[in-house]
């Protein structure tokens, strides 16, 4: 058994405090040659032969070796983007903003590429293997859990499914009382396994653990072949006018504009529709956040997915509130919808 107490990140705004409860793992053999990138904590941890991954930066030279080093996303000319024999894992925005700063790096020896913390969009995706010819491997886990629990090896990858259960693990979608429902339906992500937590002196210990299962806070689908599709967190799905929109979904429409850097989209209060879809933007260097970039936002989202769900209200913002690992903290953001706070608008 596992004997570690962690802290979460706090994307959902709060932090939880759980001892980690499981089984012996081999999750990832890193080999001596390998070198390894991404802004993460490291702490190997011989119980579980693994590495755990808790947000700052790091690279190592081989399994034995850990060292930290200064790596800053804006200053890819260092040893992050210039690999050979190694792995290069991040958090999804990061992924995105890697795509404008490949040109002229040397990442001949870049074999493996690992997204997770957030869902990664189809698009950037598509944009990462046209680029690379490296196939992404996304997954879901939870601090909770200690461990991705849903993801696909490279040969069974479909672009924008996060993947099936891991070996060990179960995964099922429920309903609002905690039913199984069938393929195709949307409901709350629930998996159990090897790994697991209890919460120390929180109430959340009831509604995060449920007959055995782990309910993890998000919104899924799963298909007829087994493959579970994030819709968004939970507390991040928006209902306007008896609509239920997922807000990642209007922000992998909205990135894979050329002008739009980052973004993210919540629902704002509003009385005639309950809420309406607005979305945080931060723009790529030159371009201008007016109103006929507005226009063509909005427009593009009609176009792609379908006209409800395109953003009434825009705001053009310098940067986006983020965790220490890089998770965009969307809580943050519905706080100043609700506040119809000003922001900076993008130069």
């Amino acid at each position: 058994m596992i004997d570690a107490i962690v802290l979460g990140a706090g994307a959902a705004g709060l932090r939880a405090g759980a001892e980690l409860l499981g089984k012996r793992l081999t999750v990832l053999v890193v080999e001596a040659r390998d070198r390894v990138g991404g802004r993460v904590h490291s702490v190997e941890d011989r119980e579980l032969g693994r590495v755990v991954e808790l947000g700052a930066e790091f690279v190592h030279g081989n399994p034995g070796e850990l060292k930290r080093a200064k790596l800053k996303l804006e200053e890819m000319n260092g040893r992050q983007m210039e690999l050979r024999d190694g792995e290069l894992r991040d958090v999804t925005s990061q992924v995105h903003s890697m795509l404008g700063k490949l040109a002229g790096r040397d990442i001949s020896g870049l074999r493996k590429c690992v997204s997770a913390g957030e869902a990664l969009p189809k698009g950037t995706f598509e944009t990462w293997r046209a680029a690379t010819g490296i196939t992404i491997l996304d997954g879901i886990g939870a601090t909770e859990m200690l461990h991705i629990f849903i993801g696909s090896p490279e040969h069974e990858v479909r672009p924008g499914a996060t993947g099936r259960p891991v070996a060990g693990y179960e995964a099922r979608i429920l309903d609002g009382e905690g039913r199984e429902v069938p393929p195709g339906t949307v409901g709350r992500l629930a998996v159990r396994g090897p790994t697991g937590c209890r919460y120390l002196a929180d109430d959340r210990q009831r509604k995060y653990v449920q007959d055995g299962w782990n309910v993890t806070g998000d919104t899924y689908v799963m298909d007829a072949d087994g493959y579970f599709w994030y819709q968004a967190r939970s507390d991040d799905m928006i209902i306007s006018a008896g609509y239920n929109i997922a807000g990642p979904e209007v922000e992998a429409v909205l990135l894979a504009h050329p002008a739009v850097a980052e973004c993210g989209v919540v629902g704002a209060p509003d009385a005639e529709r309950g809420q309406i879809i607005k979305a945080y933007v931060v723009l790529r260097q030159g371009e201008s956040g007016d109103a006929a970039l507005t226009r063509a936002l909005q427009e593009h989202v009609k176009a792609t997915i379908a006209p409800y769900k395109y953003p009434r209200a825009i705001d053009y913002v310098t940067a986006l509130p983020r965790t220490e690992t890089g998770k965009l903290q969307r809580f943050a953001l519905r706080r100043l919808a609700a506040e119809g706070a000003d922001c900076k608008l993008a130069s």
